[in-house]
């Protein structure tokens, strides 16, 4: 009986110490929006935006590199993650 409490007990501070992503973490917090898939792409584009201005990714116009791109489409899957969509 007291290897089982013990192990219960044990077990328990593993799962309140496990640490968490920041978007699982956040999500939770998140009840009602009104955003949709279409607002998260115009979000991820105004912030390549300013990282391609700031000089953060290289500014991809006219050329065959993908990487503006690439940065964009992460930042939109996180936010649709985020906000549940």
């Amino acid at each position: 009986m007291l290897l089982v409490a013990r192990y219960n007990l044990q077990k328990t501070i593993l799962e309140t110490n496990k640490m968490t992503d920041t978007t699982e973490r956040l999500s939770k917090h998140i009840f009602s929006h009104n955003l949709y898939k279409d607002d998260m792409s115009d979000i991820a584009l105004a912030i390549v935006d300013r990282m391609v201005s700031e000089g953060l990714i290289p500014d991809c116009i006219d050329t065959d590199d993908e990487q503006e791109f690439e940065v964009q489409d992460i930042i939109r899957e996180e936010l649709i993650k985020l906000f549940k969509l």
